[in-house]
């Protein structure tokens, strides 16, 4: 029997952070989690050529994009004012209709 592994290079800012110690700790803290994901979310706007104003988080829903992905589409040449929270995607009916939600909040 043969058996072969793998492994997968890949960014640790961009797949892994800690989670081990409470609020107010020095490492491994619920905000340092938080602060890391926002920054993750920030990298794909910018890939998807939008840019920030302001200050704060940027948080992205898997609702809307799982790993960057149809991001173009929402921020391509836009200004997104921080802090952000893309929730969901705009919906368009057969008769033409949006839900009027441009999937943006200015409070997370």
């Amino acid at each position: 029997a043969v058996v072969s592994t793998q492994s997968t290079g890949v960014a640790r800012s961009d797949e892994f952070s800690p989670l081990k110690n409470g609020p107010g700790a020095k490492s491994c803290t619920p905000e340092i989690c938080r602060e890391d994901l926002s920054n993750l979310h920030k990298k794909w706007v910018l890939k998807a050529g939008g840019t920030f104003e302001g200050e704060g988080l940027c948080e992205i829903s898997p609702l809307v994009s799982a790993d960057g992905e149809g991001l173009s589409e929402l921020v391509a040449g836009r200004v997104v004012k921080l802090p952000a929270h893309f929730a969901e995607r705009p919906v368009t009916t057969n008769n033409g209709y949006t839900n009027g939600y441009n999937g943006l909040h200015s409070k997370l």
